[in-house]
C-alpha cells in the first residue's frame, strides 16, 4: 500500500463533490485521523474551521491542500501629517492642512504661491526640498554686518537660516525693521504685522473649514 497523500496535521479544503453534503463544500480544516482501510486508499477525518465540525471518511480525491494564508499587510499609515511641508510633481510648494484617511489617504494642502487649497492623493505629493529665498538686492536699510561670521544679516539671510518663506518671511521682515524703514512709523509697521498675521490665521481657518466639508 502506498503512503497516504496527506498526513495528520495537514490543512485541506473539501472539494465540491456531488456525493458530499453541500454544506461541506469549500470548507477548510485540519486532518486529525487517517484510517488505513483494506480498500485501495485511506480515509481522512477532518476537523473543520469555525464550528469544529468533524467530517469523516473523506477520500483523497475529495479534498485538496488548503490555500496558504497570507499574513495581513500592515498599513504603514499616512505618509504626511498636518503641518508637513510638501510639493507636487510640478515643484509647487505647499503645507498639509488636513488629512483624510478615508480617501486612500488624501490630503488638503495650501499652496504658498496662491494661498489656495486643493485635494491631493498621497502618491502625488513629495517631501518638500530645502527651500531658499531667491537671490535679490538687499536695501541698505535692512542690512546689518556680522563681523564674527562675515555675513550680512538682513531679513532675507535670517529667513533663509530659519527656513521662512512666503507669509513668514513677510512678517519677520516687518517685525525686524519695524519703524526703521523710513516711509512708515513704528505704529504703522506693527499694525501691518498684526494685519498680516490675522489674515494668515483667517486663511488657516478657511482651509480647515473647507477641508472638513469636503
Amino acid at each position: 500500500m502506498s503512503e497516504p497523500k496527506y498526513k495528520v496535521g495537514d490543512r485541506v479544503r473539501v472539494l465540491p463533490v456531488p456525493i458530499l453534503q453541500s454544506n461541506l463544500h469549500g470548507r477548510e480544516g485540519a486532518i486529525v485521523h487517517i484510517s488505513q482501510t483494506t480498500g485501495p486508499e485511506p480515509l481522512f477525518s477532518i476537523v473543520l474551521d469555525g464550528d469544529e465540525q468533524k467530517a469523516c471518511g473523506l477520500r483523497a480525491c475529495e479534498i485538496e491542500p488548503a490555500p496558504v494564508q497570507q499574513p495581513p499587510v500592515q498599513s504603514a499609515g499616512p505618509r504626511f501629517k498636518k503641518g508637513d511641508l510638501v510639493q507636487n510633481n510640478m515643484g509647487r510648494k505647499a503645507t498639509v492642512v488636513y488629512q483624510d484617511e478615508a480617501k486612500q489617504p488624501k490630503y488638503w494642502v495650501r499652496f504658498w504661491d496662491t494661498g489656495q487649497g486643493e485635494w491631493y492623493h498621497e502618491a502625488d505629493l513629495f517631501p518638500q526640498a530645502q527651500s531658499t529665498e531667491p537671490s535679490r538686492p538687499t536695501p541698505k536699510r535692512y542690512a546689518r554686518c556680522c563681523p564674527r561670521c562675515k555675513l550680512t544679516l538682513d531679513p532675507y539671510r535670517i529667513s533663509d537660516i530659519y527656513g521662512h518663506s512666503g507669509k513668514q518671511h513677510h512678517l519677520s521682515k516687518k517685525a525686524l525693521c519695524a519703524g526703521k524703514r523710513g516711509h512708515k512709523d513704528l505704529r504703522k509697521d506693527l499694525q501691518d504685522v498684526i494685519d498680516t498675521a490675522q489674515r494668515w490665521l483667517d486663511m488657516l481657518t478657511e482651509d480647515e473649514q473647507n477641508a472638513s466639508t469636503e
